[in-house]
């Protein structure tokens, strides 16, 4: 899984670990059980050089599949009805479908992830249609970026928090993103220490921003 740790800035180890935390929630023992319950539930195609005997191998499909299948496991089980009412719902927006997953992974125990979107117009669609209390979304997307997406949303007067989850790391991305109403600005590196409690601290109406990014005015 090198591909998506590298896209995340986070360790191999670390991308790992999210796949056995999924196997140990869904009382699954093996990774072919994982895929087996992907395949059952239409989250994944079976492909002819993956299929021996009915099953599939996990190790047979490619490291970003992994991520979709994880991704769409976690999915299926934070929809509405899914767990604790009080747990906040959240919709991701990221043209990564690696990183959505990962998110929507890291998020799984505290948050309902009602959705996932790979462009700021789907966003802007989603968000009416779902009504989430926190949109996590990342700035550079097709289509719409998230800045021009944040600002739409707060035109329309959506009552859905802003967090931002983004590889940049320059305080005037974090400026823009903060001034177009963005209540949360984390870096994807330190989305699994940050992330949580930027949702946190955004549905409770203060801002949280990643410790890496200054925005002081250099003097």
């Amino acid at each position: 899984m090198k591909e998506i740790a590298d896209l995340l800035q986070v360790t191999a180890r670390t991308v790992a670990f999210h796949k056995y935390t999924i196997l140990e929630n869904l009382d699954l023992k093996t990774s072919a059980e994982l895929v087996q319950y992907a395949l059952e539930r239409g989250m994944l195609k079976k492909r002819r050089e993956c299929v021996h005997r009915n099953t599939v191998s996990f190790d047979s499909i490619g490291d970003f599949q992994k991520c979709l299948i994880i991704g769409a496991v976690i999915a299926s089980s934070s929809i509405p009805g899914g767990g604790s009412a009080e747990r906040p719902r959240v919709l991701l927006a990221d043209d990564h479908p690696a990183v959505l997953a990962l998110t929507a992974a890291v998020l799984a125990d505290g948050c309902l992830v009602v959705g996932g979107v790979g462009d700021g117009q789907e966003l802007l669609t989603e968000a009416e249609r779902l009504d989430p209390d926190v949109i996590v979304l990342d700035i550079s997307m097709p289509r719409l970026d998230g800045i021009e997406a944040a600002r739409q949303l707060r035109r329309s007067q959506r009552h859905a928090r802003l967090v931002f989850l983004t590889v940049h790391e320059d305080a005037d991305f974090a400026r823009a993103a903060l001034d177009a109403g963005g209540l949360g600005y984390v870096v994807k590196a330190r989305l699994a220490s940050d992330l949580l409690p930027a949702i946190r601290a955004a549905l409770a109406d203060r801002r949280f921003i990643s410790p890496t990014i200054s925005l002081q005015e250099n003097a």
